[in-house]
């Protein structure tokens, strides 16, 4: 009984910390499209994103904070895309809501970030 009960446990601590990495994995790629910036309003970007010189994420302030390095970069965000980039943005606060997308934006080590990046701020 004894070894049933502890393999039981092990097993339920297990699929924890799987879950726990889950959501880590998940938390840790929409922090990598996503980024705030609240210095620069929606009214600087284009309509249309540069995607000759994309933006870039880089390491600001504190260790854990990110932001773009090109805002202006930014074009709108494409209607079929507003609801991803809400979802995503919101990571970073209740009032947060994606201002800004660029499909080419690139990470901190200089890839292309699979669907983009979304300059996130308060509407």
């Amino acid at each position: 009984m004894t070894f049933i009960s502890i393999r039981t446990d092990f097993l339920s601590a297990t699929r924890f910390l799987r879950s726990l990495a889950l959501v880590n994995s998940l938390l840790m790629a929409l922090a990598l499209s996503a980024c705030s910036n609240f210095n620069a309003g929606a009214g600087t970007m284009s309509d249309l994103p540069d995607l000759q010189n994309p933006p870039r994420l880089f390491r600001a302030g504190g260790a854990n904070q990110l932001e773009w390095d090109r805002p202006a970069a930014f074009g709108r965000v494409p209607s079929h895309l507003q609801a991803r980039g809400n979802t995503i943005c919101s990571i970073l606060g209740q009032d947060v809501v994606a201002l800004g997308y660029n499909p080419n934006a690139l990470d901190q080590n200089g890839k292309q970030i699979p669907g983009g990046g979304y300059y996130c701020g308060r509407a």
